[in-house]
């Protein structure tokens, strides 16, 4: 069921959730709103469903408790630019299938249990605080990760395989105080497939390490501006070769 931009209003029918063979749902760019219907008929009760997108509405509520319990087939869900808040359940990790993208970016979360199954996540736009999970390098699938902006803090920890695209920007994250050179950079290095990285408007407080230059050669963007970083640009940033566009202004 595809009613894309239209401009649908009011709120998604209790009927929708009877729709027992359903395998996709696109609401996305309408004026919905309101809460989701209950759980007997929401469509979080659609077991057959493979794809949720219902970005850039007005939904407003706390985020479903049991999202996955009938969800076994969902691998992608959508619902950014909407009014979901609070916290996110736990049951979320039960959320196996879902796979290829989990975007809740744009809504008034304050907290998250991360679900590192799928190859995309997107959490920007939040009020999301804290340090980023130590766990992260553990979720070899994921390809897109995007946490900004946030009020995430502390140390970047930060090591995956298949990562091509990195944007932690307008958060508060830092560099290890024992340390001159940006680690987390460092750690990049075996991100083979690296294309992007965005790490501006942060609180780093070090130097570009020179191992920049062992950074994937797919690398095509590089943005740390007003990111807190200093010292010298390392002669290796001439190393990556297939840069379209580098900005690092307003560094200290």
């Amino acid at each position: 069921m595809i009613v894309s931009n239209n401009n649908f209003y009011g709120f998604i029918p209790d009927g929708m959730g009877k729709l027992s063979q359903l395998r996709e749902i696109e609401t996305q760019y309408n004026e919905l709103n309101g809460a989701i219907p209950p759980r007997n008929l929401t469509i979080f009760n659609i077991s057959s469903l493979l794809q949720i997108s219902i970005r850039v509405n007005k939904i407003f509520e706390k985020f479903p408790e049991d999202p996955c319990n009938r969800l076994t087939m969902l691998e992608f869900l959508q619902l950014s630019d909407n009014k979901f808040h609070g916290e996110m359940p736990p049951s979320l990790l039960q959320c196996n299938a879902l796979y290829k993208l989990l975007d809740l970016s744009y809504n008034d979360f304050t907290d998250f249990v991360f679900v590192f199954t799928q190859q995309s996540l997107y959490l920007g736009g939040n009020r999301l605080s804290g340090e980023t999970p130590g766990n992260i390098s553990n979720f070899s699938k994921l390809t897109t990760l995007d946490l900004s902006p946030n009020s995430f803090s502390g140390r970047v920890l930060i090591n995956l395989g298949n990562l091509q695209d990195l944007q932690i920007i307008y958060n508060q994250l830092t560099n290890d105080p024992s340390m001159l050179e940006l680690d987390f950079l460092i750690s990049l290095k075996n991100c083979r497939h690296l294309k992007k990285i965005q790490i501006d408007s942060n609180s780093f407080d070090g130097m570009l390490p020179k191992a920049l230059g062992n950074l994937s050669a797919c690398v095509k963007i590089f943005i740390a501006y007003s990111s807190g970083i200093k010292g010298m640009i390392p002669n290796e940033v001439g190393i990556m070769g297939n840069l379209i566009e580098l900005c690092m202004e307003a560094m200290n």
